[in-house]
C-alpha cells in the first residue's frame, strides 16, 4: 500500500499521478497537489508480490498467424446465393440482408459472404422452399 505524501503548500494530501518502473526495478511515484500548484517524485520500492518481466517479448500477444480476408461478394452474386432478383435486393432497406457495406455513398455494395450463408442458414425467406 502507496502512503499519500502531504503537500508542503496547502498540508492536504496530494494525489498520484504517473508511476514507472526503473531498470533497478525501483518506482518513480509522480504526485500533485490537489490544487495542482506543487509536484513531488518520490522513488519507493515495488509492492510485495510484483514481479517485473525479464524480457520485453514476454509481454507481447501470442500471434496465430493472419486472419483470412473477409469475402465479399457483389449483389449479382447475392442474388444467386439467395433465389431474388436484382430489384428485389435493391428494394430492401440497407439493414434486411446482414453483412452489407458500402464505402461511400453512390459507391458499390457488397455483402460478406459467411454472413449472408449463416443468415440464410438460420433464416428461410419466403418462396425460396
Amino acid at each position: 500500500m502507496t502512503t499519500p505524501a502531504i503537500c508542503p503548500h496547502c498540508g492536504r494530501l496530494m494525489t498520484i499521478t504517473t508511476i514507472s518502473v526503473q531498470p533497478s526495478g525501483m518506482w518513480d511515484e509522480t504526485w500533485r497537489c490537489p490544487d495542482g500548484r506543487w509536484m513531488h517524485t518520490r522513488t519507493v520500492p515495488p509492492p510485495p508480490g510484483y514481479e517485473r518481466p525479464t524480457d520485453r517479448r514476454q509481454l507481447a500477444i501470442p500471434h496465430n498467424g493472419p486472419e483470412p480476408p473477409d469475402d465479399y461478394i457483389d449483389i449479382h452474386e447475392l442474388a444467386r446465393m439467395i433465389h431474388r432478383s436484382l430489384s428485389w435486393i435493391r428494394h430492401q432497406p440497407p439493414d434486411a440482408i446482414p453483412g452489407r457495406r458500402q464505402h461511400c455513398e453512390g459507391g458499390r455494395v457488397e455483402w460478406n459472404r459467411h454472413r449472408v450463408q449463416d443468415w440464410i442458414d438460420s433464416y428461410t425467406l419466403p418462396g425460396t422452399r
